[in-house]
């Protein structure tokens, strides 16, 4: 396991601290997306689809999130949703697919006023319509201005709704819905925040696996802030039934120290200044993703998805950790 490793400083544990090593974590979940559009290549075992017009398949999503910072359970939450991905078109070169799901708002929870959150949680129903090539690999979302302004009446509704004197927490809140707004208006934004449930199904679609061996390769990450990320990454089949067409795949991936730290202190320059750069040189690092895909290779659907990502930020008087796991489970209707 990479861990970035740097000198050690004394620091006053404050409140203040505690905060700024918490959105850290935060910062690090939310813009670094946990899947790469490049894939490992290899031969046998074949995870391509086979779906047809009007084919569905139905969806219960687990998201849980655990959080500690010196020591103290911060978060420990589990929200559970359902979702479905419908084929609206099918060709020799691509399909058409619609995703049906309601959007996580879990995290203003807490941020907004009851009344207003309740407001916002009005506006979760989202339906993304995107394109993939004839073996389901991801290429392009369809509808992103569909979802901007869908986002947008959103956004108008809770604040006409707002009084005219509101809690100072509303206020914070409001100002990061203002930001998300902005950013609505780049496509790659609208992917990140609301495709991660269907970059997990579509991960391994189009990839073609020798069992017999670990696969072990360079994964490139995309990130909000422009940059892209390395990670030293493992994938193996650890298991394979041909006479089910059902195979499980595990990957493990330790992100880049070196392109970890240039991220985080870009993005730190950006709202810390140069004192917030200056105290990430102190701190040490450790990023690490690990996925489960349990596959139906034929035709190219999940059973169960399993991923997480930890990321630990200590010194030498301060630890915080945080993990977030997402369980995407195939619904098999009762016969």
């Amino acid at each position: 396991m990479l861990i970035i490793q740097k000198k050690m400083f004394n620091f006053a544990l404050t409140k203040t601290y505690q905060l700024l090593l918490r959105n850290l974590l935060i910062i690090t979940l939310l813009t670094i997306n946990s899947f790469s559009s490049a894939q490992p290549q290899d031969v046998m075992l074949p995870i391509m689809s086979s779906w047809s017009i009007g084919d569905h398949f139905d969806f219960t999503i687990d998201r849980y999130t655990h959080e500690v910072v010196h020591s103290q359970v911060i978060q420990d939450k589990h929200l559970t949703f359902h979702s479905q991905m419908r084929i609206l078109d099918a060709s020799e070169k691509s399909y058409t697919i619609l995703w049906m799901y309601d959007y996580d708002w879990s995290a203003f929870e807490g941020q907004l006023s009851p009344k207003y959150f309740d407001n916002l949680r009005k506006f979760s129903k989202v339906e993304i319509i995107y394109k993939t090539d004839q073996y389901g690999t991801y290429e392009q979302l369809l509808n992103a201005d569909e979802i901007n302004s869908q986002f947008t009446d959103m956004y108008e509704n809770l604040i006409a709704s707002l009084p005219d004197t509101v809690d100072m927490k509303d206020v914070r809140a409001l100002a990061e819905l203002t930001n998300m707004q902005h950013m609505m208006s780049n496509e790659e934004y609208v992917e990140q925040t609301f495709l991660k449930d269907v970059f997990l199904v579509h991960y391994l679609l189009g990839v073609v696996l020798d069992p017999k061996i670990k696969n072990t390769y360079v994964q490139s990450f995309p990130s909000l802030g422009g940059q892209t990320v390395f990670g030293n990454a493992e994938l193996e089949v650890v298991h394979i039934n041909p006479e089910q067409f059902f195979c499980v795949i595990e990957e493990n991936v330790t992100l880049s120290e070196e392109d970890s730290q240039r991220f985080v202190s870009s993005y730190l320059q950006k709202v810390g200044g140069a004192q917030a750069v200056q105290k990430l040189n102190k701190w040490d690092f450790d990023i690490r993703d690990q996925h489960e895909f349990q596959l139906f290779y034929y035709p190219g659907i999940p059973k169960k998805i399993t991923t997480k990502r930890t990321i630990a930020i200590s010194d030498s008087k301060e630890f915080s950790e945080r993990t977030d796991t997402t369980v995407i489970q195939l619904r098999i209707p009762q016969e």
